[in-house]
């Protein structure tokens, strides 16, 4: 009896309970319910941006290794501009920083402007994908190094250093730690300095594919210039100061056919008839 009394006090004081709560909380019911609708609203809202963020970046990394089969420039250039200040976004931008470098290292030993004019595109690309935080830790470490590299080809040293010595700073533990080291190291040898404000002063002209110096001179099948050439120019085996009579002829030139060579010399080889000696 005392457990079955305990039990029904205890149910009526939670109903009791229960009951002032709802007296209570009747002039904030519209409060309340606002408050819940709005909760309902902002999770389902950030649900939704997170569902269409994943689908975006799904398809921004199918557009990028789309592109990734024959990378070019343009591509790469129109996925960063896309799906900028995401993963995929810092990968394309990387990968066009990446292409511009390369052609502008080649094009130094050719054409300087457009040299300058490549290496300094990537150098943009590579500072972008650097500061980007979404990038992630491996194109961040890979835009660094790309950009020190890129300012030594533009004889840049203070901006490489300043990239070299970032990413030892950030990434103290990155796979290219050591190579920014030696760098560094080289850049502050006195020879290093000297070789590349020599190399800059340097100025290398595209090759005039147009000219032929094998055809040049005949006309139709020169280039520009054509009037100029001469056979010296040439490098022929051949002086135009010899007498045409002086000239010496080819192995075989002259020869007669070898039926009437030996015709002849049978002939020759043959012994003279003797003539009688007439007596007196």
């Amino acid at each position: 009896m005392k457990t079955e009394r305990r039990h029904e006090l205890q149910t009526n004081q939670l109903a009791d309970w229960m009951g002032n709560s709802v007296e209570t909380a009747k002039p904030y019911t519209k409060l309340i319910a606002g408050v819940v609708v709005a909760a309902v609203v902002i999770f389902g809202s950030i649900y939704y941006l997170s569902r269409q963020t994943e689908k975006r970046q799904a398809e921004g990394w199918e557009k990028y290794f789309a592109a990734m089969t024959r990378p070019t420039p343009d591509q790469m250039q129109a996925v960063a501009d896309a799906y900028r200040g995401t993963a995929v976004g810092s990968w394309a931008r990387l990968d066009l920083a990446d292409i511009q470098a390369e052609r502008g290292t080649e094009a130094l030993f050719q054409d300087r402007n457009e040299a300058n004019q490549e290496l300094r595109s990537a150098m943009e690309n590579y500072r972008l994908v650097a500061d980007e935080p979404a990038a992630g830790d491996i194109p961040r470490q890979r835009a660094l190094l790309g950009l020190a590299r890129a300012s030594e080809s533009l004889n840049q040293l203070d901006i490489a250093r300043d990239a070299y010595n970032r990413l030892l700073k950030d990434y103290p533990n990155s796979a290219y730690s050591d190579e920014a080291t030696q760098r560094l190291a080289d850049l502050d040898r006195p020879a290093t300095k000297a070789f590349y404000d020599w190399f800059a002063l340097q100025d290398p002209k595209p090759p005039q594919e147009d000219l032929n110096p094998i055809f040049d001179g005949i006309q139709g099948l020169g280039g520009q210039g054509s009037s100029e050439m001469s056979l010296e120019s040439l490098n022929l085996d051949f002086d135009p100061t010899t007498p045409a009579g002086d000239a010496v002829p080819a192995e075989g030139a002259g020869e007669p056919p070898a039926d009437e060579t030996s015709e002849e010399a049978s002939q020759e080889s043959a012994p003279a008839e003797e003539t009688p000696v007439s007596q007196p």
